[in-house]
């Protein structure tokens, strides 16, 4: 789910109000005001740090130490990015021909933008923190809930964070997820069969003891995340894991194994995937459809994941 600055991520019942925020806000932000500057206004801080604590409602002494660094980052990069600003203004003022600077102004050009990237890289630092924190908080609600499951939520991603190595990033640890996932049902179908067999050793030596019934076998279940994205009017698409990490991990998977696909729409749901938003289309699948459903994805690849729906009947082709 999206956020914007101003939006509540806890929700409309657990949210506190303006009153409250800003209450909280000055409370914990001891030290707020050794950060405003004579030629910055104190009123501007103090929204910027309620708007902190309404998006990501910080409860410890730790959530609210994270979300004061990400206020005091946001404060000193707008500062930082003002002052290059009217310095560039300045020298061009001074000499519109980048060619014909002197020294000592290409030498302060060069200062003020190695200012501005150092507060640029603490601010990215500080927005991975609140990424983090705001993650831990939905991990949490959505072990609260009953039916186990919700979407991720996003929260708001600036451009100062590269999309493609934090793309990169989270294949990596998607495909170790994978593969640690593939190890875990190895190592339980051992466990499993080795008990079986010791089951079976003392039920030859005990034939007249009655065999104890068995509880119902509950389907294992792997979630592939698929985010798709409108940009500059072209679909975007990934997988976390990949179909090729998921075919390896389910290769020893019991009959009655589930996939299920939980498809992001950061943008909004484009018109091809409609279907994936019905009650129908968030269903989890038989590991034995997802292989038919990855299987036509490799050889008729659209540009587009396919419907489990439109799959033609066994031995249909």
């Amino acid at each position: 789910m999206a956020a914007t600055g101003r939006s509540r991520i806890l929700g409309q019942d657990c949210a506190m109000s303006k009153q409250q925020v800003r209450f909280h806000a000055g409370k914990h932000f001891l030290t707020s005001k050794t950060l405003v500057l004579e030629d910055e206004r104190q009123a501007d801080f103090d929204e910027l740090a309620a708007q902190m604590v309404e998006q990501y409602q910080p409860e410890s002494p730790m959530d609210w130490q994270t979300v004061e660094e990400g206020a005091r980052a946001i404060w000193m990069l707008r500062r930082t990015c003002r002052r290059f600003d009217a310095e560039e203004q300045a020298l061009y003022a001074q000499q519109h021909d980048f060619a014909l600077w002197t020294a000592e102004q290409r030498h302060r050009l060069e200062l003020n933008t190695r200012y501005r990237t150092s507060y640029e890289r603490g601010f990215t630092r500080a927005l991975r923190n609140l990424e983090h924190l705001s993650k831990s908080a939905g991990e949490a609600a959505e072990r609260a809930e009953e039916s186990g499951f919700r979407h991720w939520r996003e929260t708001q991603k600036l451009e100062f964070v590269s999309r493609k190595s934090t793309a990169l990033a989270q294949r990596a640890e998607a495909q170790t997820a994978a593969v640690r996932q593939a190890m875990e049902i190895r190592a339980e179908k051992r466990a499993r069969e080795k008990a079986e067999e010791e089951r079976t050793d003392r039920e030859r030596e005990q034939p007249a003891r009655r065999e104890e019934k068995k509880g119902p076998v509950l389907p294992r279940e792997i979630r592939q995340h698929l985010d798709i994205r409108v940009v500059d009017g072209k679909l975007e698409q990934s997988a976390y894991p990949s179909n090729d990490a998921i075919r390896i991990a389910t290769a020893t998977y019991e009959p009655t194994g589930l996939v299920r696909r939980i498809f992001d729409f950061p943008g909004g749901v484009p018109a091809e995937y409609k279907w994936a938003v019905t009650a129908e289309g968030r269903q989890p699948m038989k590991v034995a459809v997802w292989r038919r459903v990855a299987e036509r994805e490799h050889r008729q690849w659209r540009g587009l994941f396919e419907n489990p729906a439109d799959l033609p009947a066994e031995g249909d082709g």
